[in-house]
Parts: structure tokens; C-alpha cells; sequence
């Protein structure tokens, strides 16, 4: 595999939603979490991000005075967002640990089997999550009423899930290959002759589940026979196909997300993108486990990350935040500008999607 350059590749890696770190939990170990991002600041004041109720909520989280984390962000980059968050909110120790959504959610229902709880805040994607959600293991952001409004509003299901951040779907594309001319705008615009072998799809095909959704599955199943026909490869990885992108080896591409290909082009790299007329786009946010032995601190940090004063630390620091229906960051005004049929995650459409990504993944020849 080529990339642009070592340190192209080397950002887009360290920026991957789900790292592939194994998980090393501290309370296996002498029974205490490790020491993470530790807050000390005795001279700092705290910037209460909102009103009086996270001032609330800060009073009883400095009495616990501990969050445990467990995020599939690399520990180090958790770090920064939690020294962050300690410079608002000082004398809350923030303990970050990378684990796979999958395996969190693995490791939390066979520890509630037992009767224990090491683990007070679970950054997910819905999809991921739904089975923590179906099982009762999580418990609800309750007494969030007077929070700021950017934080009320990304409440999902029953207040059980928080959103932090979004990833979209967007076609992505080599500007050295692919002239402005034919760069394709429309899921149509991909059955364009010019664009015939040159499109590169991440074979697990997540985009076409959002568009079986919006679309049905006789129109999706029509659409792609007829992508089949432009005779698309396939790449296994969302970060190797961005990769792809900037090197040129995938002339376009299904698969992406935007901030991948901006923090690219960030770079000099020859890679841009377009929001489609459908995009479908993926909820990740944090969870309260239920049961948690820090539920204030890690209420208060997963609102803080929710909050306008958050938000703007993530967007910094990973180029990436939330794109939902309110959100004021001028990427998701762009989205909504678009005309764009948004389709995001949600408990109700999680297993019809995957049914589709299947159909796609078939359909399209892609060997899992």
C-alpha cells in the first residue's frame, strides 16, 4: 500500500474512530484505575460551560473526583481532551482507556454478570451500543432539564445516550485524477462512463445501509447493479481508503468520512470530497453505565464534551464533532445548505441497515 507520505498516514491513524489498542483494565491491577489525565490545578478557575446546572453538577462531581473512560480513541489523544476539560473544570481526575466498542460492550455485560462495575463513561457508536441499551446496563442523563441547550439537545433515546460526534459518508475523490467536471455530486453520478473502474468502495460497505433505508431495498438493490457494472474494487479500511484517495490509487471513493479527507488536504494532499444527495451519517457518543461508581464526574464530562466549550476542543483537536440538526459548527450548516437527506443512526433503524449493508456487500461482490 503507498500513501502520500509518512506523516499524512501516520495523523489519519492516530485520528482512527476505533483504535486497535488492546484493552489493559487498571482495575484488574491492585483494584485501582491507572493515573490518566490528572486535573491538578490549584490556581485555575472554572469556566462553568452553560448555567448554574452544570456549576450543580460540578459541586458533586469534585466530591467523587474520579471519571473511568473507556473510549476507542487512543489513550493520548483522550488525554489531550481531558486536560482540556481539567482547565474548565479542575480536581476531577479523567482515567481514558482505548478499548473497541465491541469488545467494551463484551467486557461491561459480563462484568454486570458478576456484579461489578469498572467503568463509570463509554464513548460508542449507537450501532454499537444497542446491545448495553437492550440489556438495561445503561443508565439515563437525569437531571439534565436546565442544562445548556446544545447539550439537552443531543439527548437521545430516553436521555441513555449523549452525542459527541458524527461521521458522514461522503464521496471523496483525487483532484489530480478526477476533474471538477466529473467529480460525482449524486449517488447517479457515480454510473457516469468516465468514472468506469475507477472507484474504489471499503468493503464493508456501511454507506449503502444509510441509502437502503432512505431508499427502500428494490430501488438500492437496482442502484447496485448498476454500480457493479462500473466495476468498483474494494478496500478494506476507512483509513486506508482515505489513504487511497491522496496517493491516487483510488481515483474516488465510497467509504470515507470528511474529516479524514480534510485533514488531508490540510497536508497538500490532492484529495476533496462532496456531500451526496443522501448521506448517511453514523451517532458516536457516551453512555453512563449503569451502576457506575462516579456517576456526576462522568455526567459532568460527557456534558462538558457535549457542550458549545467542548465541542470546540474536539473540533481542535480531532476535526471532527457533531453534526446534528442543531449543531452550530459551520460543516453541518454546509450539510444542511446541501439540501442533503440526512440519515443518521438510531436504535429503530440498526438492524434493517446492516441488512442492507449485507444485500450491498453481496450484491456488489465484496468478499468480508
Amino acid at each position: 500500500m503507498r500513501y502520500v507520505n509518512k506523516h499524512t498516514s501516520m495523523l489519519l491513524k492516530s485520528l482512527a474512530v476505533v483504535a486497535s489498542l488492546a484493552f489493559i483494565s487498571a482495575c484488574d491491577n491492585a483494584g485501582k484505575p491507572q493515573a490518566g489525565a490528572t486535573g491538578k490545578a490549584a490556581d485555575a478557575q472554572p469556566r462553568v460551560a452553560g448555567n448554574s446546572a452544570m456549576e450543580a453538577l460540578y459541586q458533586r462531581a469534585k466530591e467523587e473526583g474520579t471519571v473511568i473512560y473507556w473510549t476507542p480513541t487512543e489513550t493520548e489523544l483522550e488525554t489531550k481532551v481531558a486536560a482540556a476539560f481539567n482547565k474548565a473544570y479542575p480536581g476531577i481526575k479523567v482515567v481514558p482507556f482505548s478499548i473497541k466498542p465491541g469488545n467494551a460492550v463484551e467486557r461491561i455485560t459480563s462484568e454486570a454478570q458478576a456484579g461489578r462495575v469498572s467503568v463509570d463513561l463509554l464513548s460508542s457508536s449507537l450501532a454499537s451500543s444497542a446491545p448495553l441499551l437492550d440489556r438495561g446496563l445503561v443508565a439515563p442523563f437525569d437531571g439534565f432539564d436546565e442544562m445548556p441547550p446544545l447539550v439537552k439537545n443531543s439527548l437521545l433515546i430516553d436521555a441513555k445516550f449523549l452525542n459527541n460526534y458524527n461521521l458522514d459518508f461522503v464521496i471523496s475523490y483525487n483532484t489530480s485524477i478526477i476533474p471538477e467536471a466529473i467529480a460525482p455530486r449524486t449517488w447517479d453520478d457515480l454510473l457516469k462512463p468516465e468514472l468506469k473502474g475507477k472507484i474504489a468502495i471499503e468493503a464493508r460497505a456501511m454507506p449503502f445501509g444509510y441509502l437502503g433505508v432512505a431508499w427502500g431495498e428494490a430501488k438500492l438493490v437496482a442502484y447496485l447493479d448498476k454500480l457493479r457494472a462500473q466495476q468498483p474494487f474494494f478496500v478494506k479500511g476507512g483509513n486506508t481508503l482515505a489513504d487511497q484517495v491522496a496517493s491516487g490509487e483510488a481515483p474516488v471513493a465510497i467509504g470515507t468520512y470528511s474529516y479524514q479527507i480534510e485533514l488531508m488536504k490540510s497536508h497538500g494532499a490532492p484529495a476533496d470530497y462532496k456531500i451526496p444527495d443522501t448521506l448517511g451519517i453514523s451517532n458516536f457518543g457516551n453512555l453512563l453505565i449503569k451502576g457506575a461508581a462516579h456517576p456526576n464526574a462522568a455526567k459532568l464530562y460527557a456534558a462538558w464534551m457535549a457542550s458549545e466549550e467542548g465541542q470546540g476542543e474536539i473540533v481542535k483537536l480531532f476535526g471532527r464533532g457533531s453534526l446534528l440538526p442543531d449543531s452550530p459548527r459551520e460543516y453541518a450548516q454546509k450539510i444542511r445548505n446541501s439540501g442533503a437527506v440526512m440519515v443518521f443512526d438510531s436504535v429503530e433503524n440498526a438492524k434493517p441497515r446492516k441488512k442492507m449493508e449485507d444485500i450491498a456487500a453481496k450484491r456488489l461482490g465484496v468478499h468480508k
